[in-house]
């Protein structure tokens, strides 16, 4: 029986029957589009292609945070589900989403509930999407393995300091809405084919690292990462791949890493709804784990 169970969020973006398959209970981050609140998670390339074709026809839905309430219930729900065992919760960034402290002052409630028989643990993953996914992968070969739910979140306390993640954006205007670019910068951004690097920092925010000309050198300087970063003890993790419905710039991406690295493991991710509306279509990047993050503000 494994020592604990785990659950994590939405933007994980696994597909919804990986998360099943795997035993990984989670609660759905929502989305706003014309007033009304979506809750999705996806289990198909064609429910991903369909929104990323809804944000290219002109839907600009925004992103709400889980609230307190919603996620008490949701935990209770997890501690009547599972009698026995701690849990282990992951989910988006703190700094990403107020998302995080609410996680924990629902996790504050339930601990009291529990009055110490059990425990829900709960963990600020710095990251999402791939990098998310590095850690909830990690977090089922532990519980598997049977390490405890004290020590598995000890290791991932570790461990996503030395993530990196990267993300060629394409289309500007996301990046205009949420208040990263002008719209000046925009316009000549667009212009000039400029492809702004997004960097998940030290800090577990999205911060603009680099700006390159064209898909090519967007491509070449998130792969140069792994070059300059690559070396540390987390080996066995493998190079976590994503795109937001751009197959020809993902297939150049995988590409390029396979002859820079010939014996590269690769698993690929789709970028889902939530990050998706802050970075619209086109995008492609990577989550690895190499020497420790970068504070890039």
């Amino acid at each position: 029986m494994a020592k604990f169970n785990l659950s994590t969020d939405s933007t994980v973006d696994f597909k919804k029957s990986y998360l099943e398959a795997n035993g990984v209970d989670y609660i759905i981050c929502k989305r706003i589009l014309n007033g009304v609140t979506l809750a999705e998670i996806y289990d198909s390339d064609e429910e991903y292609a369909a929104f990323y074709e809804s944000l290219k026809n002109g839907d600009l839905p925004s992103t709400t945070q889980l609230n307190p309430n919603e996620l008490e219930e949701y935990f209770a729900s997890l501690v009547e589900k599972y009698p026995t065992g701690d849990i282990v919760h992951i989910g988006i960034s703190s700094t990403l989403s107020q998302t995080h402290s609410n996680v924990e002052a629902a996790a504050v409630v339930i601990n009291e509930k529990l009055g110490g028989a059990r425990k829900l643990y709960t963990i600020d993953s710095l990251s999402v999407s791939a990098g998310l996914a590095q850690q909830v992968d990690e977090l089922i070969r532990l519980r598997d393995s049977g390490v405890s739910a004290e020590e598995a979140v000890k290791y991932i306390d570790e461990l996503k300091h030395y993530q990196g993640v990267w993300l060629a954006v394409d289309d500007l205007k996301h990046l205009k809405r949420g208040g990263r670019i002008s719209g000046m910068k925009t316009l000549i951004g667009t212009i000039l084919n400029i492809k702004p690097i997004l960097h998940i920092n030290a800090k577990g925010k999205g911060a603009i690292e680099s700006r390159q000309r064209g898909t090519n050198r967007a491509i070449d300087y998130i792969v140069s990462k792994i070059e300059q970063r690559a070396d540390c003890k987390y080996k066995h993790i493998p190079v976590y791949i994503l795109h937001t419905v751009a197959p020809d710039k993902f297939a150049q991406l995988k590409d390029v890493l396979a002859k820079k690295f010939p014996d590269i493991v690769l698993k690929e991710i789709n970028l889902g709804p939530v990050v998706g509306t802050h970075v619209g279509t086109g995008a492609v990047g990577l989550s690895f784990v190499g020497k420790k993050r970068v504070d890039v503000d």
